[in-house]
């Protein structure tokens, strides 16, 4: 019998054999349960720098593999993060608005910096959102009733988002950013009179 000959033959017999040899290993396993760990504790001792430097190898090449597969799988990726998030829209929100609550004042500090430092930028972003924003800004330029004042107070209460506020009441973002840093400015956010 040949090499080759050998390969495959032994192959078939794993195949062939592939439950019972897994019964045999447990069977093993939970025999010589005390051995096996003074093995292994031993083995390590020996070769720790060499499996340390296997397993740091390892993660590399890993690494290296999801970086690939994210270059060639971009649009295939991008669809199935769009999938989930429609699919899990109200628990990701959920999520979100109870990660804030538990880190609130990390974020505000978090937020603060980062204005700082990017100022400009951040300043762009705002003009850039305001100027979309006016697309949907019926009541661009109208003056602020008390009826405004209420109807954003009930969305404000509802935990709406400031962006779908501007959306709802066709104003810019801009518009109520401003008014409800006034009103909470004013010490009593949510009750204008």
């Amino acid at each position: 019998m040949t090499k080759e000959e050998k390969k495959e033959y032994n192959k078939k017999w794993r195949e062939e054999h592939k439950e019972d040899m897994k019964v045999y290993r447990k069977k093993y396993d939970a025999s010589h349960k005390e051995e096996i760990k003074a093995y292994r504790k031993k083995y390590y001792k020996e070769h720790k720098n060499e499996i340390i430097e296997r397993q740091k190898a390892r993660k590399e090449e890993i690494k290296e593999q999801q970086k690939k597969y994210k270059t060639t799988h971009k649009e295939e990726i991008k669809e199935q993060q769009k999938g989930y998030r429609v699919a899990h829209k109200e628990k990701i929100k959920e999520q979100k608005k109870k990660w804030y609550k538990e880190n609130k004042e990390e974020v505000k500090t978090h937020t603060k910096k980062y204005r700082k430092e990017h100022k400009e930028e951040v300043n762009l972003r705002a003009k850039r959102t305001n100027n979309k924003s006016k697309k949907h800004a019926n009541n661009h330029y109208q003056i602020w009733e008390y009826k405004d004042y209420l109807m954003l107070e009930r969305y404000l209460k509802e935990g709406k988002l400031q962006t779908e506020i501007a959306k709802l009441m066709g104003r810019t973002n801009y518009a109520v950013n401003t008014k409800v840093y006034q009103l909470r400015k004013e010490g009593n956010p949510y009750n204008k009179k």
